[in-house]
């Protein structure tokens, strides 16, 4: 729509319950500034410098074979995973840290923090045709309370988590930048490069980021960008999977999907 009618409409809502009321803010700025406080505070109550789970193998093992030499073990297989990013903090924590996972877990929180920016960001982009200033901030400062919630502290505390997630963050990063790059701006080639970017960084996520590329292509499609990008995602779409896939081995005890479909394509779907 016009600017104009943009403007009437962000006019006639804030006539509303948004009008002056800075105690309603006010109360989603406690709320956010709580629920991130309460984890944090909790986070350090719940510290231990103790390897936990499939940190012995994932963190400690790793470091050691890469200390001696073994280059492969940075792209190999952790079960069906090939956590390429985390191995590299994993690597840090033990090479300049001191191993005890303090390091980890501010990355975790810091990619949490992120999580919420970005959630932030999209809220802004709508806030130029839906929302005024005062329910862009409130929506905001909700999802930062909602992201930071303490059910899942798991990702907060344990140190081996910084892949489950990135394997959400940078596939929705990509597609962010390739939305801003379907804009008509100078810089929509550089915000194209960058979605790639992170299309591409979500291969050394997880499993699931095997996905972000061919989910870019089929949006450039739907969005009608250009047969250039279409191409060039399609690419790198079909680059990943023959990267992610070549050599890889299936994990025993963990099920394979063709045999999950055939013996039980109900209970699959369900």
């Amino acid at each position: 729509p016009p600017l104009s009618k943009i403007s009437e409409y962000g006019s006639k809502m804030d006539k509303g319950i948004f009008k002056g009321d800075n105690g309603f803010l006010m109360i989603f700025r406690a709320l956010a500034l709580f629920v991130v406080g309460a984890s944090a505070i909790a986070g350090y109550l719940s510290y231990s410098p103790v390897p936990f789970w499939d940190m012995w193998t994932g963190t400690l093992e790793f470091f050691m074979r890469a200390q001696s030499g073994d280059v492969g073990i940075w792209w190999s297989q952790h079960n069906e995973h090939r956590i390429l990013l985390s191995r590299i903090f994993f690597w840090a924590d033990y090479a300049w840290f001191g191993g005890v996972s303090i390091f980890l877990i501010c990355v975790n929180y810091s990619l949490i923090g992120a999580t919420a920016l970005l959630f932030y960001r999209l809220v802004h982009k709508c806030a130029g045709t839906e929302l005024t200033g005062k329910e862009e901030q409130v929506l905001g400062l909700f999802l930062v309370a909602w992201i930071f919630q303490w059910i899942q502290f798991d990702n907060m505390i344990w140190g081996f988590q910084s892949q489950f997630i990135m394997a959400q963050l940078l596939p929705l990063c990509g597609l962010y930048w390739l939305a801003k790059a379907a804009q008509p701006t100078p810089q929509s080639s550089r915000h194209f490069v960058i979605g790639c970017c992170f299309g591409i960084a979500s291969l050394g996520t997880m499993a699931n980021g095997v996905l972000a590329l061919p989910f870019m292509a089929v949006y450039a499609i739907l969005a009608r960008q250009g047969i250039r990008r279409i191409i060039t995602l399609v690419v790198l779409a079909a680059g990943g999977i023959y990267l992610y896939f070549h050599n890889y081995h299936a994990v025993g005890k963990h099920g394979v999907l063709m045999s999950a479909l055939k013996g039980d394509p109900l209970g699959f779907l369900e």
